[in-house]
């Protein structure tokens, strides 16, 4: 009979972690599909305008291309597909969202049932769920999310290498890398950690790991290959963008440091520190039960998880502390899930005692009714004092009602591109019924979807911040103004 390692030590048969047959996996399923399901219905009760990475995906969307300005392609043409499937709106990039998410988080799951027992991976999914990253947001579709599964995908088919070495999984965790780098190139961060893991495994003198290793790399290599292209063909216009914000600003010295220490405290204290409270309602459940018996959890999954979930933090920090870069909070969405199965991994705990998981489960209840209740409060729906300068809060709709009409009859029909902030631009486009296409910022070469010819010939206005309304510009909300045709900013 087929044996895995028990959570608590020792060797128990599979079927002893199967009561009954499949019912964890439709447990987790259920528990993903209700949490998805109530989050994505308040988030779109409560969002005015949608969030900002949103926007940006259903601007590029208009024009396919294997590479963009700021990012890689992938999130772009899962946007594409969304919108096809569900119309160009809001809506099928919030659901694409948090498909992503929760399928990266069901995978997750999966992995940790495998490697520490079911009882673990309920716990640690119930605790990841309380990330601030995957439940306020879990209507954000961006390039971090498009990124989660695949570095889960990575994680998993690097366990599945340590219990059987296999070319097909050395494969499968080539495509998974390589897809990931066609979301974000963040992904080298995971790459390097498979190696770091080959290391351990002392891949070299497994014939499989030694040949595994370049064959993953090869197919990671060729579902890249068209991005890079794209790349020597664009001057290599993402990573100039990325040097421009980030990693090329250079923090001086004591910024460095300052700056390094705020973000790693982000990463551990606010981030995840809902997840915290569910993992100290689980222990102070377990003060109540019976001890844990027999020996110690294995070492070789918790080292595994060690890596996972700390070591990505401690690198970007010392890309900090070494070169000033400008860290980024969101940076660390696709890795605090595994901060929290390797914070539990250093915990002896029975996860399946009834006292634990009756104060796990009442203290994840606690938080997402403070969740949904603080973001209500905070929306416009709550009262005045509590409402937030959020962007979910922007007036898009009042924006729109201000530009539709005036504009329309300026130009003679509807408007087919709007210019400006690609913000509020892309904002107003999703409101207007036309839908017209975004000039970013009135630049061309970001803008692939736009031909300079057009701006002749087809009905185009420009959207801009003011606080006076200068001549020839008509008012839309306060703060906003437009004016029929566009100046571009940089030549094409």
């Amino acid at each position: 009979m087929t044996s895995r390692a028990h959570p608590q030590g020792g060797v128990l048969p599979r079927a002893a972690l199967q009561t009954p047959a499949q019912s964890p996996l439709l447990a987790a399923l259920a528990l993903a599909l209700v949490f998805g399901a109530a989050w994505l219905a308040l988030l779109g009760a409560t969002a005015v305008t949608p969030p900002l990475d949103n926007i940006e995906q259903t601007i590029w969307l208009r024009s396919l291309q294997w590479g963009y300005y700021k990012h890689p392609p992938l999130p772009t043409w899962l946007a594409a597909g969304a919108a096809a499937l569900g119309g160009y709106g809001p809506w099928p990039t919030y659901v694409l969202g948090a498909t992503c998410t929760l399928a990266a988080l069901l995978m997750f799951w999966q992995l940790l049932r495998e490697c520490r027992g079911t009882a673990f991976a309920h716990m640690a999914l119930l605790a990841s769920l309380c990330v601030t990253f995957y439940n306020g947001r879990l209507y954000y579709f961006n390039h971090n999310v498009v990124m989660m599964p695949c570095i889960v995908g990575m994680a998993w088919t690097c366990w599945r290498l340590t219990q059987r070495p296999r070319l097909a999984t050395w494969a499968l965790l080539g495509l998974c890398a390589g897809l990931g780098m066609l979301s974000k190139y963040e992904t080298a961060v995971a790459g390097a950690y498979v190696l770091l893991w080959w290391l351990h495994l002392r891949g070299w003198r497994h014939p499989v790991h030694r040949v595994g290793l370049w064959l993953g790399a090869a197919v990671a290599a060729l579902v890249f290959l068209p991005h890079v292209l794209w790349l020597w063909q664009h001057d290599f216009a993402p990573l100039h963008y990325a040097e421009n914000t980030s990693l090329g600003v250079g923090l001086g010295g004591a910024a460095r440091l300052s700056h390094t220490l705020l973000w790693l405290a982000d990463w551990l204290f606010n981030r995840p520190i809902l997840s915290w409270l569910v993992l100290g309602a689980a222990w102070w459940g377990q003060r109540r039960s019976a001890p844990p018996g027999g020996p110690d959890p294995g070492d070789e999954s918790r080292r595994f998880l060690l890596l996972w979930g700390v070591a990505p933090a401690l690198m970007m920090a010392l890309l900090g502390l070494a070169f000033g870069t400008d860290l980024q909070l969101q940076w660390l969405t696709a890795f605090t899930l595994w901060t929290v199965a390797a914070a539990m991994a250093c915990m002896r705990m029975d996860w399946a005692a009834p006292r634990v998981l009756r104060a796990a489960w009442t203290a994840f209840l606690i938080v997402q009714i403070a969740l949904a209740a603080q973001l209500w409060l905070s929306s416009t729906h709550g009262p005045e004092p509590w409402r937030s300068e959020h962007w979910r809060n922007f007036p898009s709709d009042a924006l729109a009602r201000g530009v539709a009409g005036p504009a329309r009859q300026a130009l003679g029909g509807p408007i087919d591109i709007v210019s400006g902030p690609y913000k509020e631009a892309g904002a107003l486009a999703l409101r207007l019924p036309e839908h017209p296409r975004v000039l970013i910022n009135g630049n061309l070469s970001i803008s692939p979807w736009i031909g300079a010819d057009e701006l002749k010939t087809r009905r185009v206005i420009t959207l801009f911040a003011t606080r006076t309304i200068p001549d020839g510009a008509h008012p839309a909300i306060p703060g906003w103004a437009w004016r029929v045709g566009a100046t571009l900013t940089h030549k094409p």
